[in-house]
């Protein structure tokens, strides 16, 4: 009797060792499937991260900056900047010149938007001249000169904004000098927007300004109808209807566009926190807001 309660104990054991064991494999699973799902995710994180670095995906439109919400007084400037577009291998390079305000910037953006909309696969750098210099000079104390090289001579094109901010900038220029090179050779698109008044050979080499001195477009000024128009697109876009009176006297005022645009976004803004909205505003009850 008590060799076969001594076998069932052992048997007993036996089996809880058992159940043990697999539960232990068990549960060792369940650590280790997270940590190989979390290892995967952070891959496939890091691919495009790393694609984009390089360059390699393709750039996407900006919908705020197109022709369409581009206005003009020369009703033929928005077709010879798409014709212009169209064989910009004989333009190549193009340079945008006008004050601050005048638009450079949202010119170069539809611009941008025009070449993906023919080919929406190319690869498109917008920056301006100072970030590409903090780029520039990170990539040299980091060591990570010939990553930088590659970020941006393989594109398919490239706009700088402020190019004036390269003025004495010798390193930067250099730089500068030997990416365009190579996108011009590869027929890829360069667009650079200068600030006037400025004297462009002040303060750049010689060999920079002959390369990048190609087509040169001063921006048309806006005139009073062309602000009128942006002023009402302005508010429209808030929901907001003002009456004409009020569209003149904003418009009268030697003002940028961007400034205006602001000025605009301002009487919006400072209404609708006082909760009055924006109709049937009277020239009074702007003034304060404007100055």
């Amino acid at each position: 009797m008590s060799l076969i309660l001594s076998g069932l104990v052992s048997f007993m054991v036996s089996l809880s060792t058992c159940f043990a064991f697999l539960h232990i494999i068990k549960k060792r699973k369940l650590v280790e499937k997270p940590i190989q799902l979390s290892a995967s995710l952070q891959d496939a994180k890091a691919e495009p991260e790393e694609e984009n670095y390089y360059g390699a995906i393709p750039s996407a439109p900006i919908n705020d900056f197109s022709f369409d919400n581009f206005f003009t007084d020369d009703s033929s400037f928005i077709e010879k900047m798409k014709t212009m577009l169209d064989n910009y291998s004989v333009t190549n390079p193009i340079m945008l010149r006008g004050p601050t305000g005048s638009g450079k910037t949202h010119l170069m953006r539809a611009f941008e938007n025009y070449l993906l909309e023919k080919e929406p696969l190319m690869k498109i750098r917008f920056v301006s001249a100072e970030s590409f210099t903090n780029e520039f000079v990170d990539s040299i104390k980091n060591k990570t000169n010939r990553e930088f090289k590659e970020k941006y001579r393989k594109l398919d094109a490239i706009f700088i904004d402020d190019f004036n901010y390269l003025r004495n900038r010798t390193s930067t220029q250099e730089e500068i000098f030997y990416t365009i090179s190579e996108l011009l050779e590869r027929k890829a698109f360069v667009c650079f927007g200068l600030t006037t008044p400025f004297s462009f050979r002040e303060g750049f080499s010689d060999r920079l300004i002959s390369l990048i001195t190609g087509i040169q477009i001063d921006m048309p000024y806006p005139g009073f109808e062309t602000k009128c128009r942006i002023i009402m697109q302005t508010f429209e876009k808030a929901n907001c209807f003002i009456n004409g009176d009020l569209v003149d006297f904003l418009a009268k005022p030697e003002v940028g566009v961007n400034e205006l645009v602001g000025i605009c976004q301002k009487i919006i803004l400072m209404k609708q926190l006082e909760g009055k909205g924006c109709v049937n505003l009277e020239i009074d009850d702007i003034k304060d807001l404007i100055n």
